[in-house]
């Protein structure tokens, strides 16, 4: 039998398929099939940690964004170099309009998306009190099948007179800073094909 897509495998799995359908997709795990049996791992796996930590909450867009890049399953793409590249913003939570009356609840978070290249780096700012905050995000590469190219990826974030702060990544491209002064930074990433910079990041409410 023909894999099903990955959102079906994710609908069969969140009991969102129609009796029919979802005897198919059962069968078909049933028989062993070896890569929908790795999908199945990893989305339990993906949800147990959300189910987990509801601390961080990502927009809708990105959710639908990561399921059509395992849906397509591109080749994985040869390694180039580009030496240095600036990336552009693409989202601020903090430009949405508000409703008039109406107290936000992501007070406490910004989020931030940069794109440079084949690559996009998604940022939370959160902030323990007005004079500190904290960031956290992930670095992904456009067209990777897992996460090899931004494994072990290093950060540095600094700041006009004051000494940078440093930071690896794990093996999903996933990165935490804690303890940061407010102010504007600048966050340049290390991969394996060169430095990407991120110019004017906020650590701060407004």
């Amino acid at each position: 039998m023909k894999c099903p897509g990955f959102e079906q495998l994710i609908d069969y799995l969140d009991a969102r398929l129609e009796s029919g359908r979802a005897g198919v997709v059962a069968a078909h795990l049933a028989a062993g099939c070896d890569q929908c049996s790795k999908d199945r791992r990893w989305y339990e796996q993906v949800r147990s940690i959300a189910a987990s930590d509801s601390a961080y909450e990502p927009p809708a867009w990105v959710l639908k964004r990561a399921i059509r890049a395992f849906d397509e399953r591109p080749v994985q793409p040869k390694t180039s170099h580009f030496g240095r590249l600036v990336a552009s913003l693409l989202f601020d939570s903090f430009a949405r309009p508000s409703i008039a009356g109406v107290r936000s609840t992501e007070t406490a978070h910004r989020q931030l998306l940069y794109e440079a290249g084949d690559y996009s780096i998604d940022v939370q700012v959160s902030w323990q009190d007005q004079a500190r905050g904290g960031l956290c995000g992930q670095i992904l590469r456009k067209g990777d099948i897992g996460f090899q190219s931004v494994s072990g990826v290093t950060l540095t974030l600094t700041r006009k007179g004051r000494s940078p702060l440093l930071s690896g990544v794990n093996d999903f491209g996933e990165f935490v800073l804690n303890d940061i002064p407010v102010g504007d930074y600048e966050l340049e990433v290390v991969t394996s094909e060169g430095k990407i910079c991120v110019t004017g990041l906020p650590v701060k409410l407004n």
